[in-house]
């Protein structure tokens, strides 16, 4: 049985989190299981570390199978598209645009 944890709470992050962020069946399960992959820390949303490190695969995860808010922005923080474009991740980029990202100034603000 799947115990259900928060991804971004767990012990072992950020360090052993990019482990299962990187396999999409893992974190397909864990998102089932009913991890939430739209809440905020300090660090920001899972997306929001998922774009910055250019894992389109567990975008479509997170998105797909864990319902994440592709527009989603802590304050100060930038979107997932942002981060994505940042960094340089063009396949990430495709990947959000893909699931309905939308620019700067559309993108909704963290309530």
């Amino acid at each position: 049985m799947i115990r259900k944890f928060n991804i971004l709470t767990h012990p072992c992050y950020p360090s052993k989190i990019r482990v299962v962020l990187c396999y999409p069946g893992i974190l397909c399960s864990l998102v089932r299981a009913g991890a939430n992959p739209n809440y905020i820390t300090k660090q920001g949303a899972v997306l929001q570390r998922v774009a910055a490190e250019g894992i389109s695969s567990a975008v479509e995860v997170l998105v797909k199978y864990g319902k994440a808010d592709v527009d989603f922005a802590k304050p100060g923080y930038s979107t997932p598209l942002q981060t994505a474009c940042e960094k340089r991740h063009p396949h990430v980029v495709k990947a959000l645009i893909a699931y309905g990202a939308q620019p700067i100034d559309e993108a909704k603000p963290y309530m």
